[in-house]
């Protein structure tokens, strides 16, 4: 009786377990999927006076989410988060009709400012390199929510 006790408190603790997992995977697309729409709806906001602070804070917003990604499960989520946030940026960017557009690659029109033609090329790009660089940093600098759970568990 004892051993059936202990077999299915083991049972509990790992649905619990993958169920946690589960929720983190969730978190990670859910938040890559917040960030490419904020990101693409905002990275143009003061390209038009050459000031784009839009991007900037668009790039911030990333960095911020893919950070917490990296936390929450490794290079695996930064990964996830990398190809969700991507694939949706994409989609936005192939919706556009000739006038209107989220997300504008480019202009045939030189008379534009450099920023208005451009920013939606650096917001592309930007959210790219931002995530990877993001995935390269030091593991010292990233503390991940697993090795804290474990060293809580462990203070106890």
């Amino acid at each position: 009786m004892v051993e059936q006790l202990t077999q299915h408190a083991d049972g509990q603790q790992r649905q619990s377990q993958g169920s946690v997992i589960v929720r983190r995977v969730l978190r990670t697309i859910g938040s890559a999927l917040a960030v490419a729409c904020i990101g693409a709806a905002a990275h143009r906001t003061g390209a038009q006076y050459n000031f784009p602070y839009g991007l900037a804070l668009s790039l911030l917003l990333v960095a911020g989410s893919t950070y917490a990604a990296r936390r929450r499960g490794g290079a695996l989520h930064v990964g996830l988060h990398l190809l969700c946030s991507t694939i949706v940026t994409g989609v936005i960017s192939q919706t556009a009709t000739h006038t209107r557009a989220l997300i504008i690659l480019g202009f045939a029109d030189t008379s534009y400012p450099y920023w208005t033609q451009r920013v939606g090329i650096w917001w592309m790009l930007g959210m790219v390199v931002v995530q990877i660089i993001i995935l390269v940093l030091p593991s010292r600098w990233v503390v991940d929510d697993n090795s804290q759970t474990t060293n809580h568990k462990h203070n106890r």
